[in-house]
């Protein structure tokens, strides 16, 4: 037996690695354990006997593999930028990523100007808006904030705007599940007024859009038809001792036509009550910090329904929907800072009435 196996090893490294049929003079104890492991190996064994049935296991084996399919959170991802691991890479390798510049880049507007400018300095102020809040360094820890973050970034590039607290925000919102909170966070993207009329200026080219708050006081007056005209002298008294009553935005539209739009201050904030940084009657992020900014945004966003179709203002349309949906129940969605106690159907009826005051 020892004189047999030493000239051997040679002999059957190099059939086990060409074909598998010649070894079986070799010996048996080395076909055995290759054997069962591999369920492919029968098929070709077909001329040593009937080979009718190895051919139908081959099917089972391929339908095996189809219920192995990636679970939702992967196919979420999957859709912002295929090809990059959101579960293991961290924020600053993700921004790092060819795959994630690439479609910064390319979702810049050629009229924005350079893409590969306007893609380092988004980059630039998205980590300062990181580096600022720790709501946003808590939301970006999972791969559904890391993903959601890097998708309002492309919306950004799509809009031609900076995520900064001057044109938009980056807000985290907790993921309510069953109304308790699961301790995961997705950001979206909340373009301020300025947002709006900067996109009105540099994608749709409007010659002038401007706006203003109403209070107590105010001497205001305004004509729809059959010419529009709207009056405002603001009153030099504080506006912290006087509410406000009215909002109204103008648009100049490319050709010199003035197209207004006037709310009241009831209708504006029944719709800011039905976004979702409303709970209880408090405001959370840009609605609680900015008030008068996000009520002027709120008209002029109204506002742009009786517009013509504008190049951009479509598409900053759809992102509101989508980050900032009007809900017909406020409280269908929380805001990060509060969290959904139970609640009867009294305390659900009396919510509108505390919020309206």
């Amino acid at each position: 037996m020892s004189s047999s196996l030493s000239p051997k090893p040679e002999q059957d490294e190099l059939p086990l690695l060409s074909a598998k049929g010649s070894t079986r003079e070799s010996g048996a104890v080395l076909e055995e354990p290759k054997k069962k492991p591999t369920g492919t190996a029968k098929p070709p064994s077909n001329t040593t006997g009937n080979g009718s049935e190895p051919a139908s296991s081959a099917p089972p084996a391929s339908t095996s593999s189809k219920p192995e399919a990636p679970p939702v959170v992967q196919t979420a991802l999957e859709r912002v930028v295929p090809g990059v691991d959101f579960e293991n890479l961290p924020l600053r390798k993700l921004l790092e990523q060819d795959e994630v510049n690439t479609k910064l880049c390319q979702s810049v507007p050629a009229d924005v100007g350079d893409s590969e400018r306007f893609t380092q300095m988004l980059l630039v102020h998205a980590a300062t808006a990181v580096s600022r809040s720790a709501k946003l360094q808590q939301a970006v820890t999972s791969p559904v904030g890391k993903a959601s973050f890097i998708r309002c970034l492309s919306e950004c590039a799509e809009l031609g705007l900076y995520p900064s607290k001057r044109h938009a925000h980056l807000v985290p919102y907790e993921i309510f599940e069953n109304r308790r909170p699961t301790g995961k966070f997705e950001v979206n993207l909340i373009v301020d007024y300025k947002g709006w009329v900067q996109v009105l200026y540099q994608r749709a080219h409007c010659e002038a859009v401007f706006g203003g708050v109403v209070y107590e006081g105010d001497e205001f007056t305004y004509e729809l038809a059959p010419v529009p005209k709207v009056t405002h002298r603001p009153s030099l008294k504080k506006k912290g001792e006087r509410a406000p009553t009215h909002i109204w935005s103008c648009v100049i539209l490319p050709g010199g036509f003035q197209h207004y739009h006037v709310m009241d201050i009831e209708d504006v904030e029944l719709r800011r009550m039905k976004s979702k940084s409303f709970y209880k009657g408090q405001f959370s992020g840009p609605n609680a910090e900015f008030p008068d900014e996000m009520r002027k945004r709120t008209c002029l966003r109204t506002h742009t329904k009786f517009l013509p179709e504008l190049t951009g203002v479509g598409r900053l349309v759809d992102i509101e929907n989508t980050n900032d949906p009007i809900l017909e129940n406020p409280t269908a969605r929380a805001n990060p800072q509060l969290v959904l106690p139970d609640k009867t159907a009294d305390d659900s009826n009396n919510e509108p009435e505390e919020g309206a005051k």
